[in-house]
């Protein structure tokens, strides 16, 4: 070409001229751009008709009519050949333009411009080559090796006489002369398709155009366009074919990505969790007309499909939640194509409520006013949300209560405090709540509220409703109440109830809060019983621990008393009234002795032999002895004996402990009544102990008696506490009960009723015996020449325990404490055949001393004496060779009868 090329290029995607523009020109072509539209295209007519160009690209995807405006283009230019663009989707409008005389017609995707300048030249190659055969229909489709697409000319076979290098690239064929001599029919996949190609073409023997498989060399298969156009030479009269081909399985692969996506996108519209929509906006008549939705948007609506597209504006059956769009608003955000987003609620036909959060876009699609509306349905949301607030309420409410219940100094201000935070968490108008001893109500009278109680079911272990439709409330309606039981592992202390205004408004986790608040206040009420017990356990304690220190002194001195008394009564020469007068002294020695044993009792300081005790045969027994000796106005029963019940225990304390609480009894009854015995299992009960697991008896002690004053009853077991006149008691023999049933593991409760008696409750942990095993046949040996090593820090017992050993006939070795006893005999401790020891001794005590002499002399035997002897040491040092404690004062005959049971044990 000796002169530049002209290029015109018309359209109306600014972006678009402007990039092939600036291609075109890097190839030294002249480019003119001419911007047009259906509106201007008429305006356009002078200026089009006076361009002169060798080629003309025409864009015509944004044109309402584009094959009307190509038609009327061509008029304008008739002389120039025109080169039209199309998008993917105009797949049709591509074989159509073609047939209107386009030399060329190329997809805008996004390959485009790297084929555009090719294709650009290769057109004006084939003009300047005046290749008229092909171009007077083609308008610029010309035959060179460099174009490309696939040029060829057939016979009217189908035999191909010329091809180009392109055509033999796109079959896979190493050069083009392969391919002359061979049929087109033979390339295509689908022979019947070929032989329908074959019969078309030479029956109609006109251009013909379409889309096939097609076949490589290497046996690939590709997308092909084809296009074949009969030819007639003027001068010969020969007739044969020439065509296109192009390989467009690219185009293919992404239309058919684009109908997948197209086909998700389907699949996402019907299947969406939300509703969406699409509106036409009517501006003229302010209103929308509805043109498409999905599934949800029908299931959320409550309205088929086709009644939501009858109805249109579909505005007219909301109800709008918050602010409503003014018509300016309106009219901003369609104008700026402003997302926006609000609630509403529809009014739907089943008349269920919902409430609907929605967000839309306005959009315009080839010029009409759209919208694209997404719909949410929050009503759960919402309701969980209210929910919450109502949970939060009750959580207020029970914190209310557990600050009532940290605040309040008795449980007669946490109940008052509870039931006003209870009526104010479930917006109750009335309710009651309740313990043992105490009653609170809110909003009724105390009367109402009894009757309410009336109703409440012990039974349940958590809240409940109570429902009564033949007992009319103030409403008019049944009455309806929401119960709960005020406990505490398990131990029931009252209860609570509410009656609420509205009760269909109490949310389903009032039953929730009112078995939590019984809790609470039960938790709270236990801590206050809890609080009393360990005052009066602590008072309790206290007065042990003194008496105890007292006890252990009294002790010895009593020893004393009664050793000495029992050396007097050896003299030969003592007449037989002196020798009463010591009978006498030594009685009331020992009436003192039981004094301290009942102070040692109660403080818990007492040696116990324990073994398995039936307590039936206990009560039996008891109940023999209190039939001989009380008064004929009494009346014993016994309820329950056959029960075969076993503790571990002390059979003789157990026993003083029941004769105890039946002499009580009996003061309590001058004028006569009834005493009952009885033993019972407290399993499964609400009874059971809270510190102990497994199962436990129960001894109970019952009279119809004058009862305890309530201001009494917590100090009945303390010592020296008594009601009697001055000289009918000392006030020992409860704190003598407490004391062993301590000491056995137990618990002991009384209550009572001023007018109506008493009933004590002695619980006991239950114990299952082995079978008995007799035991071994033991020696009998001498007691002469025993040597006794006797350990004591009180000068004149041990002075007097030595002159009464030596009378009958032992050898003492006295010391006065442990450290003296390993200092003065030594390495001769080896020839003791028994110590006798104190335990509470200055330095080492008696326990200390066994262990070391039990390290030296490991066959070693110990008898330990105590004031105040404590039981667990007997269980825990057994084995270590202690063989007896006693506790004193000890009177000669049992002590020596001791030693000879630990002598013959030894042997």
């Amino acid at each position: 070409m000796s002169h530049p090329a002209k290029i015109l290029l018309i359209g109306s995607d600014k972006t678009l001229l402007a990039e092939m523009e600036n291609l075109l020109r890097s190839a030294a072509l002249t480019v003119m751009t001419m911007l047009w539209s259906d509106a201007l295209l008429p305006s356009a007519r002078n200026g089009v008709a006076r361009i002169q160009a060798n080629l003309a690209i025409v864009d015509l995807r944004a044109l309402a009519d584009p094959l009307d405006a190509f038609r009327r283009l061509q008029l304008l230019l008739p002389e120039t050949p025109c080169m039209a663009l199309a998008s993917p989707e105009q797949e049709l409008l591509v074989e159509t333009a073609l047939a209107e005389g386009a030399v060329d017609c190329m997809l805008t995707t996004p390959k485009l411009q790297a084929r555009l300048l090719k294709r650009v030249r290769l057109l004006l190659e084939l003009e300047n080559a005046s290749l008229h055969a092909l171009t007077s229909r083609r308008r610029g489709a010309v035959s060179f090796d460099n174009a490309p697409i696939g040029l060829f000319r057939c016979t009217s076979g189908g035999m191909l006489t010329v091809v180009n290098s392109t055509m033999a690239r796109i079959l896979g064929v190493s050069s083009r002369e392969l391919l002359q001599e061979t049929l087109l029919w033979d390339w295509f996949v689908d022979r019947e398709e070929a032989g329908r190609w074959r019969d078309v073409f030479t029956a109609q023997w006109s251009l013909y155009s379409g889309e096939c498989w097609m076949r490589r060399a290497d046996n690939a298969t590709l997308w092909a366009r084809v296009s074949i156009e009969w030819v007639v030479e003027p001068e010969s009269g020969f007739i044969y074919g020439e065509g296109l081909l192009e390989d467009i399985t690219e185009q293919r692969r992404v239309q058919s990505a684009l109908r997948a996506s197209e086909e998700k996108l389907r699949l996402i519209f019907e299947h969406a969790f939300d509703g969406i929509s699409i509106y036409e906006e009517l501006p003229e008549s302010g209103s929308r007309r509805l043109l498409e939705c999905n599934d949800r948007y029908c299931e959320m609506a409550g309205r088929s499909r086709e009644e939501l597209l009858t109805i249109g504006n579909t505005s007219l059956v909301h109800r709008k939640i918050g602010r409503v769009f003014t018509r300016a608003e309106n009219l901003f955000i369609r104008q700026h194509k402003i997302p926006y987003r609000g609630f509403f609620s529809w009014i739907r036909p089943d008349g269920k409520p919902n409430v609907i959060e929605y967000s839309a876009a306005p959009i315009d699609v080839e010029g009409r006013p759209l919208t694209i509306g997404i719909d949410r349905d929050i009503t759960d949301q919402i309701q969980a949300q209210e929910s919450a607030m109502r949970r939060a309420d009750h959580m207020e409410a029970i914190n209310a209560v557990i600050g009532a219940a940290a605040a309040a100094v008795d449980a007669r201000a946490l109940l008052e405090h509870a039931v006003q935070a209870l009526v104010q968490g479930l917006i109750a108008d009335g309710a009651v709540m309740w313990t043992r001893d105490e009653i609170a109500v809110a909003g009724i009278d105390e009367a109402e509220a009894r009757r309410w109680m009336a109703r409440f079911d012990r039974t349940q272990a958590s809240a409940y409703l109570i429902e009564d439709a033949s007992s009319p409330a103030s409403s008019g309606q049944g009455e309806r109440w929401l119960a709960a039981p005020i406990v505490h592992e398990g131990r029931l202390f009252g209860g609570l109830m509410a009656r609420g205004a509205d009760v269909d408004a109490w949310p389903e986790d009032a039953l929730a809060l009112a078995s939590a608040v019984g809790k609470e206040v039960g938790a709270a009420v236990e801590r206050f019983h809890l609080f009393e017990q360990t005052l009066q356990q602590g008072r309790i304690a206290a007065v042990g621990r003194l008496a105890a220190g007292v006890a252990h002194d009294f002790n010895n001195i009593l020893a004393v008393i009664l050793l000495q008394t029992q050396l007097l009564e050896l003299e030969p020469t003592l007449s037989e009234k002196s020798r009463l007068r010591l009978h006498t002294i030594a009685e009331r020695t020992q009436y003192a002795a039981n004094l301290v044993r009942q102070i040692l009792d109660f403080s818990l300081k007492s040696v116990l032999n324990k073994a398995p005790v039936n307590l039936s045969l206990l009560i039996d027994e008891v109940a023999d002895l209190l039939r001989r000796t009380f008064p004929e106005n009494i009346q014993i029963i016994v309820e329950n004996a056959s029960l075969q019940g076993f503790v571990h225990g002390d059979f003789t304390m157990l026993k003083q402990a029941l004769l105890n609480l039946a002499l009580n009894a009996q003061d309590a009854m001058p004028e006569g009544g009834t005493l009952s015995l009885r033993v019972e299992r407290l399993e499964g009960t609400g009874d059971s102990r809270a510190d102990h697991h497994g199962e436990w008896l129960r001894l109970t002690v019952r009279d119809d008696g004058v009862g305890i004053p309530a201001d009494v009853l917590p100090h009945i077991f303390e010592p020296f506490f008594t009601t009697k006149e001055v000289g009918k008691g000392v006030g020992l023999g409860l704190a003598q009960v407490y004391g062993i049933v301590k000491q056995h593991g137990g618990e002991v409760s009384a209550v009572s009723q001023p007018g109506q008696g008493a009933a004590f409750f002695i619980d006991l942990p239950a114990f299952h015996p082995e079978p008995p095993i007799a035991p071994p046949t033991l020696p009998t040996g001498p007691s002469a020449s025993v040597r006794l090593l006797y350990v004591e820090d009180e000068s004149l017992l041990r002075e007097t325990f030595c002159d009464l050993l030596e009378l009958h006939g032992y050898e003492v070795w006295p010391a006065a404490d442990g450290e003296e006893a390993l200092a003065r005999y030594g390495e001769r401790l080896a020839e003791v055949d028994l110590m006798i020891t104190d335990l509470a001794m200055p330095g080492m005590n008696g326990v200390e001393l066994h262990r070391e002499l039990r390290r030296r002399l490991p066959s070693l035997r110990t008898i330990v004496l105590s004031g105040y002897p404590a039981e667990h040491h007997l269980s825990h040092h057994a084995y270590e060779g202690i063989v007896a404690w006693l506790q004193k004062p000890v009177g000669v005959a049992t002590l020596t009868a001791q030693i000879e049971e630990a002598l013959k044990a030894k042997a």
